[in-house]
């Protein structure tokens, strides 16, 4: 698939956030005859470390991903169980590799990762919709806008970069208050930090099983 520039990501996710309540029941509806195995998948049935917040956000920011993906050219096939499986077991040892680096070494491969990506753009909206939260991230997003507007092939690194020194502050910061942690994962109406991290590679899994 070719690469969807940010103007067709920024107008599809635009338009799915103004989506009327009553027409996502269809919408949802035509999602799952299309890509049954990303809808489950996007369901969190696989995902016994994700809580009921966690898996609603994730199926939420999913099925944008999905209809993005659809503006693509060529339009993507159905995924099936294989290709998903492979794509599955790829991020699983992806995410092992880098939590098993150095700290800088780390960063830089994440950088790799994402400036190499085919579908940098959307990967970009759903790191900023995971953590438009975020304060520090928002913040440093302000700061860099110069700089991504006069260089365009520094926006991918740039990001991927904020993305991964907050996503590893998130686990320091959940290894020293394991307890309040454990607390917080029966809660299933709040959304851990820490779980961001784990629902961008799952999102990042889907727009490759799509990018074809």
């Amino acid at each position: 698939m070719q690469t969807i520039s940010e103007e067709v990501v920024e107008r599809t996710w635009k338009k799915m956030a103004d989506l009327p309540f009553e027409k996502m029941p269809k919408f949802i509806d035509t999602m799952q005859k299309e890509q049954p195995v990303l809808v489950a998948f996007l369901m969190g049935m696989s995902h016994d470390d994700l809580n009921q917040a966690e898996r609603e956000l994730q199926f939420y920011l999913g099925t944008i991903v999905c209809q993005i993906m659809r503006q693509g050219t060529p339009r993507p096939q159905r995924v099936h169980e294989h290709r998903m499986d492979q794509l599955i077991e790829r991020t699983e040892k992806m995410a092992e590799y880098l939590m098993g680096e150095s700290d800088v070494d780390f960063v830089n491969s994440s950088i790799n990762i994402f400036e190499n990506h085919n579908q940098r753009h959307v990967l970009r909206y759903v790191v900023e919709a995971l953590f438009e939260d975020e304060e520090e991230f928002e913040d440093e997003l302000e700061e860099g806008d110069a700089e991504e507007e006069e260089d365009d092939e520094a926006e991918g690194p740039d990001l991927m970069d904020k993305l991964y020194q907050i996503s590893r502050y998130e686990r320091v910061k959940a290894q020293a208050e394991v307890d309040e942690e454990e607390e917080a994962d029966d809660n299933d109406d709040e959304i851990r930090g820490r779980m961001k991290g784990i629902i961008f590679l799952n999102l990042k899994t889907v727009i490759e099983a799509l990018d074809q």
